[in-house]
């Protein structure tokens, strides 16, 4: 499953993202989209398909995942198409058909196309995001 993010609060050299469920976010190297900011954790969150939606994960992230205006730390939550959620300073809407897909969509791939946001300044909230 292919899903679009578009980063909407943080100043970026691009806005766009595209990513292949289940990805994870985080400041780690091993994230499917790398967000280098000291406010991200290594592994900060993971994107799934479940019950023919998008669902977000926190993964015991000290600052938590923001999914609209509701933290979500250690837990999770399905997120719709054109939500929004925040992960340290990064703020992003998410876009994706709800349509049912084969089994074999929802295992993930382990070719994962591979994103970076990073950030300008340790203490703003502006980041670039490299591909």
């Amino acid at each position: 499953m292919k899903i679009e993010l578009f980063v909407v609060d943080c100043e970026t050299d691009s806005s766009r993202v595209l990513l292949t469920l289940p990805a994870v976010i985080g400041r780690g190297n091993d994230a499917d989209l790398v967000v280098e900011h000291p406010e991200v954790s290594r592994h900060h969150c993971r994107l799934f398909w479940f019950q023919n939606a998008v669902h977000i994960q926190d993964l015991r992230s000290l600052n938590g995942t923001i999914v609209g205006s509701k933290r979500i730390q250690n837990s999770e939550s399905p997120i719709q198409p054109n939500e929004t959620f925040t992960v340290g300073p990064v703020q992003f809407q998410i876009n994706y058909s709800p349509q049912e897909v084969p089994a074999s969509d929802v295992s993930g791939s382990t070719s994962r196309s591979r994103a970076r946001v990073v950030s300008n300044s340790t203490n703003s909230g502006s980041a670039a995001l490299k591909k």
